[in-house]
């Protein structure tokens, strides 16, 4: 399968691939979850504030590797913070 079919399903209990990627880039970097965790924690803006965080640190795309990176537009933040008030 190739990774544009993947991208716009579900993947691995996320709503879409580029969810998860950025999940689990997040998830595996210190920094990125410490700060995730953080800003989960305060108020309904929380998704906002991350891709805020985000954005700040990489404007125009988020890179998943040395050689990809994903559109803001297609992640789900608020299912990103939603896995850190769940767990």
């Amino acid at each position: 399968m190739s990774k544009n079919t993947i991208k716009s399903e579900e993947c691995n209990g996320w709503s879409n691939w580029e969810t998860w990627a950025v999940s689990v880039v997040i998830s595996n970097d210190e920094g990125l979850n410490n700060e995730a965790e953080k800003l989960a924690q305060r108020d309904f803006k929380s998704a906002e504030r991350l891709e805020d965080f985000l954005r700040d640190l990489w404007p125009s795309k988020f890179p998943v590797s040395d050689c990809e990176s994903i559109s803001y537009r297609d992640v789900n933040f608020k299912e990103i913070i939603n896995s850190y008030l769940e767990d």
